[in-house]
């Protein structure tokens, strides 16, 4: 059974009730200030630590929890807000933190499944044939994207890239009116010139907008 911790200082449960946190097979620990966190993370056998961006102390309890041996192994999502500036939880990009915005959207249930190792239920991929503009570190490029989920999308480029390299994307799909953007980064490699991105956010309602998509092919 998988263990959570939420550090919040306002109630979450109407917000996580229908991710698979709420899960029967999922222990769940509660926490409302940040120093509680970090003893219940030291001395209880937790898996996950969710932790509200706009808690205060959410920085403190994430630098020590990465400080120490006792918590290092502890898989960390931040909760941060749609629509609402998180300077926090954007600082965090690319840091093997996992962002997961609020309210939840289509792209958390994948998300979870890695973070607390129940049984996937694996969302929906469509096969694809999209330009995606992309900008990294080292340059702007245009790739192809091949298929697309509402967690990522599996691109073919003749660019090498480093796994966890952080790319602001830019792509349209036939059923939306306006370009998507959003911040992906590359978490494996696949056949010959093929890389695998996960969705980090897609702006505004991006997440909402592939999930039409793939259920309308």
């Amino acid at each position: 059974m998988s263990k959570a911790l939420i550090c919040s200082h306002k109630p979450l449960d109407d917000d996580l009730r229908g991710t698979l946190i709420w899960r029967e097979d999922v222990s769940r620990y509660h926490a409302d200030d940040w120093r509680d966190g970090l003893e219940a993370a030291r001395h209880l056998p937790v898996d996950v630590l969710f932790v509200d961006s706009e808690m205060p102390g959410a920085r403190d309890l994430v630098r020590e929890l990465r400080s120490e041996a006792l918590t290092r192994h502890i898989a960390v999502a931040v909760l941060a807000r749609r629509g609402q500036d998180s300077g926090f939880a954007d600082e965090l990009l690319g840091r093997g933190l996992e962002i997961l915005r609020l309210p939840p959207g289509a792209d958390w249930n994948e998300r979870l499944v890695r973070l607390l190792r129940v049984t996937p239920r694996r969302a929906p991929r469509q096969r694809v044939d999209l330009d995606v503009y992309a900008r990294g570190e080292r340059a702007a490029m245009r790739i192809a994207a091949r298929d697309v989920s509402v967690g990522g999308m599996l691109i073919e480029s003749v660019q090498e890239f480093e796994i966890g390299e952080k790319l602001r994307v830019r792509f349209s799909l036939p059923t939306s009116p306006a370009p998507l953007e959003g911040t992906a980064w590359v978490v494996r490699k696949g056949h010959e010139r093929q890389w695998g991105l996960e969705f980090l956010y897609l702006d505004g309602s991006g997440v909402d907008d592939v999930g039409r998509y793939v259920r309308s092919c």
